[in-house]
Parts: structure tokens; C-alpha cells; sequence
């Protein structure tokens, strides 16, 4: 009985030390259609954030659709918190972890999870991911903290969106089901260099000369587009956005006109959407 009681206290000590808790990050909780704690794109007219019963864990789980209204496209966003203030989160996680189902019909509409953590107002480290394959049954997937400050935080944001990379727009049959998100202390496995499918994007820095040197390599020729964004995912410039062959490419891009701070790039081809963060010191 003794071995028993220790045994269940220390899977209970370890379950907690696994996943940190995040304000209603299994969707069970929803108020007028919407996540409580949440904040979403839906209005009074149209919902293309909705609740659904076809959960991994509990009741409920959170379902991101693009709807058409009036001839438009209305993407889904949903970030937390409500307010768009980040929420109160202590620690110092390796990633954010989380099940989803997804279904991506037409080719470069993805979904994109970004985020930060936050300490005493200045970010520490930051989220960016993207889900882009199809899978009928509830698959995990990681999005791993990218740290560039000592400490822990005192606060996080997470935002999700669905976005397209073809002039078609969203499909209104791609969807996104998305079920308990939690920040998780296990080592994540995976470095720098931002990878899919064997397929890398690096971003080598050179602060001396106010340049960046982008490495990739793609293994299926077509359209290929490389831009680069802020923290808060506002395309800064296009850096590339032309046909290429399959092989390994690398191109300079001058730092001169961005102040310091975090940036990243983000690269889509025909074999899927890359993203990578690099930091600008002056």
C-alpha cells in the first residue's frame, strides 16, 4: 500500500512538472459562442471559431474554419488572452505541446501558432509554428520556446491564425480542430535550425556588417517566397518570391533598416511553410 500511495504521488508530482497550465488550453470552458479567456475573430454575423464535441481530452475542443460572409473570406484567429494582454504564467517551458485534427484541401493554407513569454514587460523567448498536413485522427505536435534572455517569465501570449500562401485565399474546407494546449518542461529535441520533412531554413546573423545570410534547401521546384516579419507576424519585406528548381539556395539580406530586436523569416514552397527566428544586435 505504501509503494502504491509513493508510486501515485510521484506520477501526480511528474504529470505536473510535465505540463504547466494555461488558461482554459482544453477548450472545455465557452461563454456566447466563444472560448472563455479567449479572444476570436468571430462577431455577431459569423463564427469561424466554434466549439465542437469531438475532443482528445474531456468535452469539448476548439474548431477554427474559414467561413464565407458576403462574398468574403473570414479567416479564423483566436489568441489569449480576451483583452490582448498576455496572461499570468510563471516558468520557463521548452514548448508549447497541443493535439489537433486538420484538414488542408488546397495546397498553402496552413495554420500558424505564435507566442511570446514575457518578464517584468520585456520578451525572453518566443513561439512560431506552423501545422500544415492533413490528419484525420488527433496528432500532437510541438512548437518549441526559442529563448534569447535568462529567468523565468511572468507572463505569456499565444495567438493562432489561419493563413494562406496562394492568391486563391483560404479554403472554406480547410479546417483545424485544436484540443489541450500546455506548456511543457520536457526536452523538445529539436535545435535551431528550423526543419520539415528534412527540408532546413537557416538564418546566420552577421551583426559586424548589418547582413544576414538565409539558407535553405527545397526538394520540389515551383514558387518559392521568403519575406521577413516582426515579432507580431507583420510581413517587414519580401525578400524572394519567384520559381526555383529543387536544390540548395542561399541569399544576403541587409539588416541596415531594422532597429534591434527579434525578427523571423518565413519561408514557403511548394513542400510547405518554414518559419525561423533571428536576432538583430546593434
Amino acid at each position: 500500500m505504501k509503494t502504491t500511495i509513493t508510486l501515485t504521488i510521484f506520477l501526480t508530482l511528474w504529470a505536473i512538472s510535465l505540463v504547466a497550465q494555461i488558461p482554459n488550453g482544453g477548450f472545455e470552458n465557452w461563454t456566447s459562442g466563444n472560448p472563455d479567456n479567449w479572444g476570436t475573430s468571430n462577431s455577431g454575423l459569423f463564427q469561424p471559431v466554434t466549439q465542437v464535441s469531438n475532443s482528445h481530452g474531456g468535452a469539448s475542443a476548439m474548431k477554427m474554419q474559414p467561413i464565407i460572409f458576403n462574398g468574403n473570406t473570414i479567416g479564423p484567429i483566436a489568441y489569449l488572452t480576451d483583452t490582448g494582454d498576455p496572461f499570468p504564467y510563471a516558468g520557463r517551458p521548452t514548448s508549447l505541446r497541443g493535439w489537433c485534427i486538420s484538414s488542408f484541401p488546397t495546397a498553402g493554407n496552413y495554420l500558424e501558432i505564435t507566442g511570446s513569454l514575457k518578464k517584468s514587460g520585456a520578451i525572453i523567448g518566443v513561439i512560431n509554428t506552423s501545422i500544415t498536413a492533413s490528419n484525420s485522427g488527433y496528432t500532437e505536435f510541438i512548437a518549441p520556446i526559442s529563448y534569447f534572455q535568462s529567468g523565468n517569465s511572468d507572463s505569456a501570449y499565444i495567438s493562432i491564425k489561419m493563413w494562406s500562401t496562394n492568391f486563391g485565399g483560404l479554403d472554406p474546407n480547410a479546417f483545424v480542430i485544436l484540443d489541450d494546449l500546455a506548456f511543457s518542461t520536457l526536452a523538445t529535441g529539436i535545435n535551431e535550425l528550423a526543419s520539415q520533412n528534412g527540408e532546413t531554413l537557416q538564418v546566420i546573423a552577421d551583426a559586424l556588417n548589418n547582413v544576414a545570410k538565409i539558407e535553405y534547401n527545397n526538394s520540389t521546384a515551383g514558387k518559392v517566397k521568403l519575406v521577413l516579419c516582426d515579432l507580431s507576424g507583420k510581413v517587414i519585406k519580401t525578400c524572394l518570391d519567384e520559381n526555383q528548381p529543387a536544390g540548395q539556395f542561399s541569399i544576403f539580406e541587409s539588416l541596415e533598416t531594422l532597429e534591434e530586436g527579434i525578427y523571423f523569416v518565413r519561408l514557403e514552397t511548394p513542400s510547405g511553410v518554414r518559419t525561423q527566428k533571428f536576432c538583430v544586435v546593434k
